[in-house]
């Protein structure tokens, strides 16, 4: 079980990696290391911004007393399992039906493509200018990250300070499943579930804690930058 999502995992990279045009070290330097249009290269960013924000959202949660729980394991292998299995069926419950097939059914019907799977997996190919198609996006993310929220809360695992971060990182997943792909969703969600679990027991550990926060806070400077800059050309 555990090799067949391994596999999974490594054909979403792949999927990254040759779904759009490859980035060879002298185009990044020209147009920039964040390309709009590759995954890859902007899921350290996405990743390690969503990673310190949820953290600050817990602390402020345990300075006032809200508990936030969660999970515990005694098997390393199981709670691989378990965590790896998370991600692929709660990014099929909780972003691929009720955000990219809504998204995938509403580009068809507009006849903006007639090919229903591209629609579906890589709804972000299709840069149209619709002002019902963005409103839907954000609505149906809005929603699906209030209803993954409540489901954690549900299954008597995590508290109720598990809510407001589980919400942010619903919306992040869901702007990154829209953006880039049902692909770059699975691997953002493998970050938190899977990457976060095998580095929080080893050496690395607060290496790499401090690589995340200097990566979030270089995000946290750029991103607006770039923003601007783009929106007033």
């Amino acid at each position: 079980m555990l090799i067949i999502i391994y596999i999974i995992f490594i054909i979403c990279f792949l999927i990254s990696y040759f779904s759009y045009e490859k980035y060879p070290i002298t185009k990044l330097i020209k147009e920039g290391i964040f390309s709009e249009r590759n995954f890859l290269i902007n899921m350290p960013f996405f990743s390690s911004f969503t990673f310190i924000i949820i953290l600050l959202i817990h602390k402020f949660e345990e300075t006032i007393g809200v508990g936030i729980g969660g999970p515990v394991y005694t098997d390393p292998l199981i709670s691989l399992l378990s965590l790896s299995y998370a991600v692929i069926s709660e990014e099929i419950g909780f972003r691929l039906i009720p955000i990219l097939i809504p998204i995938g059914i509403y580009l068809l019907l507009k006849r903006y493509t007639n090919n229903f799977i591209i629609a579906i997996f890589k709804p972000g190919f299709y840069n149209v200018k619709d002002k019902w198609l963005n409103i839907i996006k954000i609505f149906l993310i809005i929603l699906s990250s209030f209803i993954f929220s409540y489901a954690h809360l549900i299954s008597n695992i995590w508290e109720i300070g598990k809510f407001p971060s589980t919400f942010f990182a619903g919306i992040m997943i869901g702007y990154c499943a829209v953006k880039y792909g049902f692909d770059a969703a699975i691997l953002m969600h493998w970050y938190f579930n899977y990457y976060w679990f095998v580095i929080e027991n080893s050496i690395f550990y607060e290496f790499s804690f401090v690589l995340t926060i200097y990566t979030a806070l270089f995000s946290i400077i750029y991103f607006p930058i770039k923003f601007f800059k783009i929106k007033n050309r």
